[in-house]
């Protein structure tokens, strides 16, 4: 996926998060590349990134809540 690729590319530092954000807000995000994403920023330790990284996972992809019957 692309976008773990942005996040790693030449982009500079202050352009990074509002380049994230906008893909958020156009949901330009799969799955599989929002958690390369995130792999990517906790590795290099971008916190405000990964954190809005993490936000947008929760909103676009809400783990399944489990239930149980009796």
């Amino acid at each position: 996926d692309w976008s773990s690729d942005v996040c790693s590319s030449d982009l500079k530092e202050e352009d990074q998060i509002p380049f994230i954000n906008l893909m958020a807000e156009k949901n330009y995000f799969s799955k599989e590349g929002i958690e390369a994403a995130i792999d990517w920023a906790s590795r290099k330790q971008k916190t405000e990134l990964l954190s809005i990284l993490m936000n947008e996972q929760h909103k676009r992809f809400p783990k399944k809540k489990k239930t149980f019957e009796l």
